[in-house]
């Protein structure tokens, strides 16, 4: 319900995981609204990994933050 009101919506995802296909699944509820993917723990991951997080949600917007540092 809060999906369908939403104007934009913040999706947090764990950068340092491997598999996104759960996430991707979930944000799929979210259609064609304004995402912002939230790439948490981004200290835990190289280029590569950045790209490969990119390239999984494709036409979002991304952002790499680390609580860390």
């Amino acid at each position: 319900e809060r999906i369908k009101t939403a104007g934009i919506i913040l999706f947090v995802i764990d950068a340092s995981c491997k598999e996104f296909t759960e996430d991707l699944r979930l944000l799929q509820a979210a259609g064609d609204k304004k995402v912002l993917v939230v790439a948490n723990k981004a200290d835990l991951i190289d280029a590569k990994g950045r790209v490969f997080s990119k390239e999984a949600f494709r036409g979002r917007k991304t952002v790499f933050i680390s609580a860390r540092k």
